[in-house]
C-alpha cells in the first residue's frame, strides 16, 4: 500500500528543484526573462497585477513548475493503468525498455528537440483521450501555464526520477501503482514503491 506521506514528500522535493531551475533560468535566459517581462508589463498597465515584478515572476514560476510535475505524475497514473497504449516515461519490466527506445528515436529523427518537446507527446497522447482531453488541452495546459521555450538535459537535475535500472541493468520500476487495491472507502489508486530501501529511492532523504 502507498506511503502517502513518503511519495508527497519526495514529489515536493522534486518540486523544489524545478522551481529553483525555472526561477534561475527566468532571469538568465534573456528571450524568457523578456517574454515574462513583457507579460507582466501588460498586465501591470491594465490592471491585472498589482505585485512587483519579482513577486509576479515567482508566482508564474511556481505555476510551471507545479504543472510539470503533476503533468507527469498523471502520465505516469495513465502509464500504468492501460490508458496510455505506448509508454512515454517508464513502466513495468519491458516497457521501461519501449520508453527508452521510444525516446531515443524521437530525437534522431529530431535532434533539434528538447525533453521538454518528448513530455508533450506524451501529454498530447493523453490529450487525445475523452479523460484527458480537458486537463491536457493544448489551449488549456500548454499556453495558459508559462513554461521555457527550451529545454535541455541539464533543465531535468535528474532524469531518472521516473526511472531506475538495478543490477546487470534490469529494469526496476520507482512508482509502481496497485489497480484494484484501493480501501473502503477509498477509491484512490494506491502508488508505491515496488520495494526496495532508502537508497532505491529516486532523490535523497
Amino acid at each position: 500500500m502507498i506511503d502517502r506521506k513518503l511519495l508527497l514528500s519526495d514529489l515536493q522535493k522534486q518540486f523544489k528543484n524545478l522551481e529553483e531551475d525555472l526561477r534561475e533560468q527566468a532571469e538568465s535566459v534573456g528571450e524568457v526573462r523578456l517574454r515574462l517581462r513583457g507579460e507582466y508589463e501588460h498586465a501591470f498597465k491594465v490592471g491585472r497585477a498589482a505585485a512587483t515584478w519579482t513577486t509576479w515572476r515567482d508566482e508564474r514560476v511556481t505555476q510551471a513548475a507545479v504543472a510539470w510535475v503533476l503533468g507527469t505524475v498523471f502520465v505516469r497514473f495513465c502509464e500504468d493503468n492501460g490508458l496510455l497504449p505506448d509508454p512515454y516515461l517508464t513502466g513495468l519490466g519491458d516497457r521501461l525498455v519501449l520508453a527508452e527506445e521510444a525516446e531515443a528515436q524521437f530525437f534522431r529523427d529530431q535532434p533539434d528537440k528538447t525533453l521538454r518537446d518528448w513530455l508533450h507527446q506524451g501529454y498530447d497522447a493523453i490529450a487525445r483521450t475523452q479523460a484527458g482531453k480537458s486537463p491536457f488541452d493544448k489551449r488549456e495546459f500548454r499556453n495558459s501555464i508559462p513554461v521555457l521555450p527550451k529545454y535541455t538535459s541539464a533543465d531535468f537535475p535528474k532524469k531518472s526520477s521516473w526511472k531506475h535500472r538495478g543490477k546487470l541493468d534490469v529494469p526496476k520500476e520507482r512508482f509502481v501503482s496497485y489497480p484494484g487495491a484501493s480501501r473502503d472507502g477509498d477509491p484512490s489508486l494506491p502508488v508505491g514503491w515496488p520495494a526496495g530501501t532508502t537508497a532505491s529511492r529516486p532523490w535523497p532523504p
